[in-house]
C-alpha cells in the first residue's frame, strides 16, 4: 500500500521488512543499542499488523533476542530465544531450517550468558591464590 506521495505506508509489510534489515546493519555496524531500539518497535509492529506468528514476526523477535545478546542483556536475550524455538517448532516444524537456527542462537545465547560468570571466576581465582 503506497501514500498519497508515492512512499510506503509505515506499517506496510516491505516497510517492516526494511526496518528489520535496518536493525540488523545496525549490529553489524555495532550500534547495538539503536538496533534494540529499532527491533523492539518492528517486532511489536508487525505483530500487530501480521500477528504473532506469522514467520516475519518470529524473525523480528530472532533479531532483537541477538541484537540484546550482542549488548550482553543475557537474561532477555534467552527468553526470546526459547520462546521463538517454541514457536517456530509449533509453526514450522522441528526440521525447519528456521527452527535449526533458533536452536543454535538459544544455545549460542546460553553458552554466552554462563562465559562471563566463569571468566570473573578464574579472575578471581587467580588474585586470591597463594604465590
Amino acid at each position: 500500500m503506497r501514500t498519497a506521495h508515492g512512499s510506503w505506508a509505515p506499517l506496510h509489510p516491505d516497510t517492516l521488512g526494511c526496518r528489520s534489515n535496518l536493525a540488523l546493519a545496525l549490529v553489524r555496524m555495532g550500534e547495538y543499542a539503536q538496533a534494540v531500539q529499532l527491533d523492539r518497535q518492528t517486532l511489536e509492529d508487525r505483530t500487530r499488523v501480521l500477528g504473532p506468528d506469522h514467520p516475519d514476526t518470529l524473525s523480528s523477535r530472532n533479531n532483537l533476542a541477538l541484537a540484546l545478546g550482542r549488548m550482553r542483556e543475557y537474561t532477555q536475550a534467552v527468553q526470546l530465544h526459547r520462546r521463538t524455538l517454541e514457536d517456530r517448532t509449533r509453526i514450522l516444524g522441528p526440521d525447519h531450517p528456521d527452527t535449526l537456527r533458533s536452536r543454535n542462537h538459544l544455545e549460542r545465547a546460553l553458552v554466552a550468558s554462563r562465559r562471563p560468570a566463569r571468566r570473573r571466576g578464574r579472575w578471581l581465582s587467580r588474585r586470591i591464590a597463594p604465590r
